[in-house]
């Protein structure tokens, strides 16, 4: 399998879609469609099986970057990263996530982290095999 890395554009938006439901959420395709053309922080790349248009999406992998007050450099943080179940463990993951480090690279970042639920532990072990390791814990707040 010939794998291409690229960025994402708007007319990819509906085959992002059912990737991202592979992480239980459920997203419409305009709005995936609006951060992909609107967002300049984003950056959105996906995972082609081959190089012909029009081929077929096997996952996607969404990053951004931001300044911390307690840190020099920038950092870059993995929001979304999700691999067609039929595509798993064939290698798409682990060159997705080896695009974003080059692109926080690009950045001037300084470091890439990313979050993943407690309970995926599958996702756990890939992001230790692919030279993450935790070191906090995540909270948030609902603000309605």
């Amino acid at each position: 399998m010939t794998v291409t890395i690229r960025p994402a554009t708007a007319e990819d938006a509906a085959a992002l879609v059912p990737l991202i439901a592979v992480l239980g959420r459920e997203v419409p395709a305009s709005g995936v469609r609006d951060l992909i053309e609107n967002d300049p922080a984003l950056c959105v790349l996906v995972a082609q099986d081959g190089e012909a248009a029009g081929a077929p999406l096997l996952g996607v992998l969404a990053l951004t970057h931001t300044r911390m007050l307690h840190r020099v450099q920038r950092e870059a943080r993995i929001t979304t990263l999700a691999v067609a179940e039929a595509a798993q463990g064939r290698g798409v993951g682990r060159q997705l996530v080896e695009a974003a480090v080059q692109q926080a690279r690009d950045w001037g970042c300084g470091r890439l982290e990313l979050t993943t639920g407690a309970a995926r532990l599958g996702a756990q072990a890939f992001y230790h095999a692919t030279g993450f390791r935790q070191e906090s814990l995540r909270f948030h707040r609902d603000l309605d």
